[in-house]
Protein backbone atom coordinates (compact mmCIF):
# COMPACT_ATOMS: atom_id res chain seq x y z
CA UNK A 1 0.00 0.00 0.00
CA UNK A 2 3.16 2.31 0.65
CA UNK A 3 4.10 2.35 -2.55
CA UNK A 4 0.97 2.44 -4.37
CA UNK A 5 0.43 5.70 -2.44
CA UNK A 6 3.95 6.43 -2.88
CA UNK A 7 3.21 6.58 -7.06
CA UNK A 8 0.09 8.36 -6.87
CA UNK A 9 1.40 10.97 -4.92
CA UNK A 10 4.78 10.94 -7.58
CA UNK A 11 2.02 11.13 -10.26
CA UNK A 12 0.36 13.60 -9.08
CA UNK A 13 3.00 15.95 -8.04
CA UNK A 14 4.61 15.71 -11.65
CA UNK A 15 1.28 16.49 -13.25
CA UNK A 16 -0.12 18.66 -11.29
CA UNK A 17 3.30 20.35 -11.25
CA UNK A 18 2.54 22.57 -7.50
CA UNK A 19 5.36 24.63 -7.74
CA UNK A 20 5.37 25.38 -11.63
CA UNK A 21 1.73 26.90 -10.92
CA UNK A 22 3.01 29.63 -8.56
CA UNK A 23 3.83 31.71 -11.89
CA UNK A 24 0.88 31.08 -13.20
CA UNK A 25 -1.40 32.36 -10.23
CA UNK A 26 0.46 34.69 -9.90
CA UNK A 27 -0.11 35.95 -13.50
CA UNK A 28 -3.56 35.50 -13.39
CA UNK A 29 -4.44 37.20 -9.64
CA UNK A 30 -1.35 39.25 -8.91
CA UNK A 31 -2.83 42.38 -9.03
CA UNK A 32 -5.53 41.54 -6.91
CA UNK A 33 -6.01 41.49 -2.76
CA UNK A 34 -4.77 38.98 -0.53
CA UNK A 35 -8.37 37.71 0.52
CA UNK A 36 -9.00 37.48 -2.94
CA UNK A 37 -6.05 35.71 -4.04
CA UNK A 38 -6.97 33.29 -0.73
CA UNK A 39 -10.42 32.76 -2.20
CA UNK A 40 -9.31 32.24 -5.49
CA UNK A 41 -6.62 29.70 -4.50
CA UNK A 42 -9.37 27.85 -1.84
CA UNK A 43 -12.38 27.83 -4.78
CA UNK A 44 -9.90 26.42 -7.83
CA UNK A 45 -8.17 23.90 -5.54
CA UNK A 46 -11.57 22.42 -4.20
CA UNK A 47 -12.97 22.06 -7.98
CA UNK A 48 -10.22 20.31 -9.22
CA UNK A 49 -10.24 18.17 -6.05
CA UNK A 50 -14.02 17.46 -6.54
CA UNK A 51 -13.48 17.11 -10.22
CA UNK A 52 -10.72 14.37 -9.36
CA UNK A 53 -12.65 12.54 -6.96
CA UNK A 54 -16.00 12.34 -9.25
CA UNK A 55 -13.39 11.29 -11.92
CA UNK A 56 -12.00 8.59 -9.26
CA UNK A 57 -15.51 7.91 -8.62
CA UNK A 58 -17.52 8.00 -11.89
CA UNK A 59 -15.32 7.93 -14.90
CA UNK A 60 -13.88 4.37 -15.10
CA UNK A 61 -18.53 3.88 -15.13
CA UNK A 62 -18.84 6.31 -17.80
CA UNK A 63 -15.66 4.92 -19.64
CA UNK A 64 -17.28 1.31 -19.55
CA UNK A 65 -20.35 2.45 -20.65
CA UNK A 66 -18.72 4.27 -23.96
CA UNK A 67 -16.64 1.22 -24.65
CA UNK A 68 -13.20 2.64 -23.62
CA UNK A 69 -10.93 -0.37 -22.27
CA UNK A 70 -8.39 0.91 -19.30
CA UNK A 71 -5.44 -0.15 -21.82
CA UNK A 72 -6.97 2.45 -24.39
CA UNK A 73 -6.78 5.28 -22.00
CA UNK A 74 -2.80 4.14 -20.72
CA UNK A 75 -2.33 4.74 -24.38
CA UNK A 76 -3.97 7.55 -25.21
CA UNK A 77 -2.69 9.45 -21.94
CA UNK A 78 0.95 8.11 -22.68
CA UNK A 79 0.47 9.72 -26.12
CA UNK A 80 -0.95 12.91 -24.68
CA UNK A 81 1.55 13.40 -22.05
CA UNK A 82 4.64 13.13 -24.90
CA UNK A 83 2.98 15.31 -27.08
CA UNK A 84 3.13 17.71 -23.91
CA UNK A 85 6.72 16.93 -23.36
CA UNK A 86 7.45 17.54 -27.04
CA UNK A 87 5.76 20.85 -26.96
CA UNK A 88 7.74 21.99 -23.73
CA UNK A 89 11.36 21.04 -25.79
CA UNK A 90 10.02 22.68 -28.76
CA UNK A 91 8.99 25.36 -26.71
CA UNK A 92 6.03 25.79 -28.81
CA UNK A 93 3.53 28.98 -28.15
CA UNK A 94 0.20 28.79 -28.79
CA UNK A 95 -0.63 32.58 -30.02
CA UNK A 96 -4.04 34.01 -28.89
CA UNK A 97 -6.03 36.29 -30.88
CA UNK A 98 -6.90 39.76 -30.07
CA UNK A 99 -10.30 38.92 -29.49
CA UNK A 100 -8.97 35.99 -27.04
CA UNK A 101 -6.93 38.44 -25.06
CA UNK A 102 -9.31 41.11 -25.10
CA UNK A 103 -12.09 38.03 -23.28
CA UNK A 104 -9.27 37.15 -20.78
CA UNK A 105 -8.79 40.52 -19.38
CA UNK A 106 -12.68 40.84 -18.65
CA UNK A 107 -12.65 37.58 -17.30
CA UNK A 108 -13.44 38.59 -12.97
CA UNK A 109 -13.29 34.96 -12.01
CA UNK A 110 -9.85 32.89 -12.84
CA UNK A 111 -10.89 30.16 -10.18
CA UNK A 112 -12.43 27.85 -12.42
CA UNK A 113 -11.33 28.21 -15.48
CA UNK A 114 -8.15 28.24 -15.89
CA UNK A 115 -6.65 27.55 -13.01
CA UNK A 116 -8.80 23.97 -11.36
CA UNK A 117 -9.35 23.63 -15.26
CA UNK A 118 -7.28 22.45 -17.23
CA UNK A 119 -4.20 23.85 -14.90
CA UNK A 120 -4.71 21.80 -12.07
CA UNK A 121 -6.81 19.00 -13.10
CA UNK A 122 -5.96 18.52 -16.89
CA UNK A 123 -6.30 15.52 -19.27
CA UNK A 124 -3.20 14.22 -17.63
CA UNK A 125 -4.59 14.23 -13.94
CA UNK A 126 -7.82 12.89 -15.38
CA UNK A 127 -6.24 9.64 -17.04
CA UNK A 128 -3.88 9.52 -14.47
CA UNK A 129 -6.58 9.11 -12.07
CA UNK A 130 -8.79 6.46 -13.43
CA UNK A 131 -5.17 4.55 -14.44
CA UNK A 132 -4.66 4.61 -10.54
CA UNK A 133 -8.35 3.76 -9.58
CA UNK A 134 -8.01 0.21 -11.66
CA UNK A 135 -4.58 -0.32 -10.40
CA UNK A 136 -4.91 0.31 -6.70
CA UNK A 137 -4.27 -2.67 -4.36
CA UNK A 138 -7.17 -3.93 -1.98
CA UNK A 139 -9.89 -3.45 -4.85
CA UNK A 140 -10.83 -2.13 -7.84
CA UNK A 141 -12.82 1.17 -8.62
CA UNK A 142 -13.74 3.65 -6.21
CA UNK A 143 -12.99 1.36 -3.03
CA UNK A 144 -9.46 2.77 -2.81
CA UNK A 145 -10.63 6.10 -1.68
CA UNK A 146 -12.20 4.82 1.30
CA UNK A 147 -8.90 3.89 3.23
CA UNK A 148 -8.29 6.88 4.65
CA UNK A 149 -11.38 7.90 6.02
CA UNK A 150 -11.64 4.52 7.46
CA UNK A 151 -8.46 4.69 9.41
CA UNK A 152 -9.38 7.97 10.63
CA UNK A 153 -13.00 7.31 11.68
CA UNK A 154 -12.31 3.32 13.18
CA UNK A 155 -9.17 4.65 14.88
CA UNK A 156 -10.96 7.16 16.95
CA UNK A 157 -12.29 6.42 20.31
CA UNK A 158 -15.27 8.12 19.64
CA UNK A 159 -16.33 6.66 16.91
CA UNK A 160 -16.82 9.90 14.55
CA UNK A 161 -18.25 8.27 11.59
CA UNK A 162 -20.35 5.66 13.51
CA UNK A 163 -18.64 2.72 12.34
CA UNK A 164 -17.59 0.12 14.10
CA UNK A 165 -13.40 -0.98 14.56
CA UNK A 166 -12.85 -3.52 11.51
CA UNK A 167 -16.22 -2.62 10.14
CA UNK A 168 -15.80 -3.78 6.69
CA UNK A 169 -17.29 -1.34 4.38
CA UNK A 170 -17.03 2.54 4.69
CA UNK A 171 -19.83 3.57 2.18
CA UNK A 172 -21.94 4.90 5.72
CA UNK A 173 -18.99 7.54 5.99
CA UNK A 174 -19.86 9.87 4.03
CA UNK A 175 -23.27 10.03 5.10
CA UNK A 176 -22.44 10.19 8.76
CA UNK A 177 -20.82 13.50 7.71
CA UNK A 178 -24.00 14.94 7.09
CA UNK A 179 -24.66 14.53 11.13
CA UNK A 180 -23.52 17.55 13.60
CA UNK A 181 -22.11 14.58 15.98
CA UNK A 182 -19.59 13.97 13.37
CA UNK A 183 -18.65 17.45 12.80
CA UNK A 184 -18.23 18.34 16.69
CA UNK A 185 -16.23 15.36 17.50
CA UNK A 186 -14.06 16.86 14.52
CA UNK A 187 -13.14 19.25 16.09
CA UNK A 188 -12.57 18.48 19.76
CA UNK A 189 -8.67 18.62 21.02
Amino acid sequence: MIEFATKAFVTFFVLIDPIGLIPLFLGLVGVRSYQEQKKIALRSTLVAGLLVLGFALLGGAVLRYLGISLEALKVAGGLLLFKIALDMINAQLERETDEEQAESRLRTDVSVFPLAIPLIAGPGTLASVLILTGTAPGGSGASWWCWPWRLWSCSSPTGRSGLRSGSPTCWGAPASMLSPVFWGSCWRP
